[in-house]
């Protein structure tokens, strides 16, 4: 088992003069969602495993919900956006309703 004498750590200081605007994305880079406006999508080919049925015991009142998750193998594309800034991108991201009646 390594000791902390091991790690090679030093007392320089860090965080200094860091550039934040240059250091890479330690977990993947996240785009930004696009502005509010006028846009039109193109749904997934694939329409049959995009949606998912679950039980949410928490929520008042508890029952059954269905969530539609939008991701790189079921994309929801923009065709149309203001200006074209964002033509062509496939945002990931989940829509949830509320209780199903029984």
């Amino acid at each position: 088992m390594p000791k902390l004498a091991d790690l090679g750590l030093t007392t320089e200081q860090v965080g200094e003069n860091l550039d934040y605007a240059t250091m890479p994305d330690q977990m993947g880079a996240f785009p930004d969602p696009p502005y509010p406006g006028p846009y039109r999508f193109r749904w997934p080919a694939r329409l049959d495993d995009l949606w998912e049925v679950f039980d949410h015991v928490k929520g008042t009142p508890p029952g059954k919900r269905i969530r539609a998750k939008f991701d790189e193998n079921h994309p929801l594309t923009i065709i149309q956006s203001p200006g074209g800034k964002a033509d062509g991108e496939g945002p990931s991201w989940r829509v949830e309703r509320g209780v199903l009646p029984s």
